[in-house]
């Protein structure tokens, strides 16, 4: 009997016994606590201030996953954990798996939300002030950008692009990627004031000040002059209703001068909204995360771009996650 079948149905069922041992070791930051030391649990226990019994428990399943290496009941950090999960290395994620334990909660009550059809956003903020949880989902939004506008960058050809804007660029993750990639690109980073607090230091640390600047608005009421030669809306769409995105866009337009850009870059999903795998379960995680976000087809934003009065209209792949889908303003 093949049971491939019913391996893979159990392995889905229960995948969320690993992600929760993984959440709950990185709110203790326990990775950077481990971080170049070998240590027993208990001490480790004194040092985050938890039960020692329980993070005995924890951490012989974080050395079972591979995350930890155990030797004579020491446990130190793994090569791969080292790298992404302890606080000041340059390839830190951390933030990334904080934001993602914070949306524990809905994924939770994702019955209720088939039911409504709308996620409740109310619940409360983990252990959190609003000022600690926007400055951790920015730079967690970083986190999950910084290598895909490094692609984005490389694969890109700026060369005739001066000016940008980058709408709701939070940390400025692309602007940054694009600025280096391209000397003669300057760019405008809108947003709101909590993202542009973040943004500002990421653009300080990295020499870009003289080229990266800041404004602060929303994208619904902000206004501009036609000014800028390329105007990105990056990983913005998918938190949006059908007609905001169309609005979204139409707005937008305003910015290009004659012949200037825009570039949409997001998870796309195939026409039958299926595939690709991650884009249809990124879909169901806005479900469950937003009140009418989703995943898109590469018809329906073509549609919106050429109701705004975008033409000549390509999809250009970006990695196996994202693509990005320009027009130009004619």
């Amino acid at each position: 009997m093949n049971n491939t079948g019913y391996i893979r149905l159990m392995r889905l069922s229960s995948g969320f016994r690993e992600s929760r041992i993984m959440l709950a070791a990185n709110e203790f930051d326990l990775f950077t606590a481990l971080s170049e030391k070998r240590l027993p649990s208990s001490e480790l226990a004194e040092i985050i201030q938890v039960n020692a019994r329980a993070l005995a428990i924890i951490m012989d399943a974080l050395a079972a996953m591979g995350f930890l290496i155990k030797d004579n009941d020491l446990y130190r950090n793994s090569e791969a954990t080292e790298k992404f999960l302890v606080k000041g290395k340059p390839d830190y994620k951390g933030y990334l798996l904080k934001f993602m334990n914070t949306s524990w909660k809905h994924w939770g009550n994702l019955e209720e939300t088939i039911k409504t059809g709308s996620a409740d956003l109310e619940a409360d903020l983990p252990n959190q002030s609003q000022r600690e949880y926007n400055q951790m989902y920015i730079w967690a939004m970083d986190n999950v950008g910084r290598e895909r506008a490094d692609r984005a960058a490389k694969k890109l050809d700026l060369s005739n692009v001066s000016k940008m804007l980058d709408i709701a660029g939070g940390a400025a993750t692309y602007s940054i990627a694009l600025a280096k990639e391209n000397p003669q690109l300057t760019s405008v980073v809108l947003d709101l004031p909590f993202p542009l607090e973040v943004a500002s230091d990421n653009i300080a640390q990295n020499g870009l000040t003289d080229r990266i600047s800041t404004r602060t608005g929303s994208y619904w009421d902000a206004e501009y002059e036609p000014v800028f030669d390329l105007v990105l809306i990056s990983q913005i769409i998918h938190g949006l209703s059908y007609s905001q995105c169309a609005k979204l866009i139409e707005r937008s337009v305003h910015a290009l001068a004659p012949g200037g850009r825009m570039i949409v870059s997001d998870s796309i999903l195939s026409e039958d909204r299926t595939y690709p795998y991650h884009a249809a379960l990124f879909s169901a995680y806005m479900l469950a995360t937003t009140k009418q976000g989703q995943s898109y087809t590469f018809n329906e934003v073509r549609e919106w771009m050429e109701s705004a009065g975008l033409g000549n209209i390509r999809r250009i792949e970006l990695d196996a996650e994202s693509e990005m889908i320009e027009g130009v303003k004619v």
